[in-house]
């Protein structure tokens, strides 16, 4: 008496829980990325302004506000770290070496804003926000060409 002639085995049931997990598991991801996402934060961001001539690297300070190239604001400046400028380059064994560049500074711009949190990160003013992204900002009394080193939320 074979009831449907088909008999439930064992590569059946993974199969099953296989595809019960994925669900679960997409499931879980879109709720996640749907807590995460939307409204404002608090974010810091930190930008490297290279080879910058040393007596412009002094025009900028903390508490100045940030705006980018189209005037919007961009945040608040809280840090400025100086440190001297290197080149870097290849000797002739082919190993890197560095050398100072007299005259220039690196610096590092830590700015702190309020950003939209979207599912893959920050945006602020319709652009994102993140480590890697050339930015041209400018402060009262400089302007300047940078690149993201870090971005995270603020602290308190």
């Amino acid at each position: 008496m074979n009831r449907s002639g088909k008999k439930l085995n064992i590569v059946d049931l993974v199969v099953f829980a296989v595809i019960v997990i994925a669900i679960g598991y997409a499931v879980y991801a879109v709720a996640v990325n749907m807590q995460r996402s939307g409204g404002e934060a608090a974010v810091e961001y930190v930008v490297e302004v290279s080879k910058i001539r040393n007596e412009l690297s002094e025009k900028i300070a903390e508490g100045q506000k940030v705006y980018d190239k189209n005037g919007d604001l961009m945040g608040e400046v809280t840090a400025v770290s100086v440190s001297q400028a290197y080149y870097e380059g290849a000797n002739a064994e082919g190993n890197t070496v560095y050398s100072r560049i007299d005259g220039y500074n690196t610096i590092y711009v830590t700015v702190v804003c309020t950003a939209e949190v979207t599912p893959s990160g920050y945006e602020i003013n319709g652009n994102d926000l993140a480590a890697g992204l050339e930015y041209s900002l400018r402060t009262p009394a400089l302007y300047f060409e940078g690149q993201c080193v870090n971005v995270r939320r603020a602290e308190g």
